[in-house]
This record gives C-alpha cells, sequence and structure tokens, in this order.
C-alpha cells in the first residue's frame, strides 16, 4: 500500500468512528437505496410467476436489512408497499383462480393475502408513528 494512502484511510476510519457510523449501517443504507431504485421494475414485472418467486425473496430480505437498520425510512416504506402490493397483485390474483376449483387453496391464500396486508399496514404504521402530524391527530 503507498504510503500517502494509509494516513488517508485512517482519516476515514476515525471520521466513520467519531460519528457513530459502523460499516454495516452504511452498507444497508447503501443497499436501501439500490432497492428503492429497483423497485418499479420488480413492480413492472409482466410474468407472474416470477414476480410471486422474486416476491417473497425480496421481502424477506429486505426485512433482515430493516431489522439491523430500523431506523432507516426506505426500508420501511417499501415493505409496506410491497406486502400489500403483494397481497393485491399475486395473492388476491391466486384467490380468483382458486374461487370456484377449490375452496381449500382459496382458504389458504385468503389467510396469506390478510396476513401480508397486516404486515404492509404494521410496517405503514411504524412510519405514522414517527411522523409529528399524525401523532397530535390521535
Amino acid at each position: 500500500m503507498p504510503k500517502a494512502l494509509k494516513p488517508l484511510i485512517l482519516l476515514v476510519f476515525l471520521s466513520l468512528s467519531a460519528q457513530g457510523c459502523s460499516l454495516s449501517k452504511m452498507a444497508s443504507d447503501i443497499t436501501s437505496q439500490i432497492f428503492e431504485a429497483g423497485a418499479p421494475y420488480f413492480e413492472r414485472e409482466s410474468d407472474p410467476y416470477v414476480g410471486e418467486q422474486a416476491g417473497y425473496a425480496m421481502i424477506k430480505t429486505m426485512e433482515v436489512f430493516w431489522a439491523h437498520n430500523r431506523k432507516n425510512r426506505v426500508y420501511t416504506i417499501l415493505l409496506a408497499k410491497n406486502y400489500a402490493n403483494f397481497a393485491f397483485g399475486i395473492l388476491e390474483t391466486n384467490m380468483l383462480k382458486y374461487q370456484d376449483r377449490d375452496s381449500k387453496k382459496y382458504d389458504e391464500t385468503m389467510k396469506r393475502a390478510k396476513l401480508f396486508y397486516s404486515r404492509g399496514k404494521w410496517y405503514g404504521m411504524q412510519l405514522l408513528k414517527k411522523n409529528k402530524k399524525f401523532k397530535a391527530t390521535v
């Protein structure tokens, strides 16, 4: 490593440490920006099978990042939005398929849709709890 680079690396490290920033939080914040920029591509997916499979993985991945970095509003917004989108776009579409054909699958899918709507609502309420104007009306 060049001699001139060592002081610069030390300065960056010390400034980050002094600000209380962890590298994992910084990585999480950067990843949230990637998720935010990529969300429209997921929402425009035309193949329902791909959307369903990718949706599960995306939501769970965002929850892992959110659990590590709960102050990041982007994850909270995306989770609220994507749980509701998934329930409406995927699960309710599946409910229509099963409606008159398979009452057991219909009931199971409806239960999952309600769970996804509930989770989306919970994340949405987390955002509203931080809103001073909302707090004043409750």
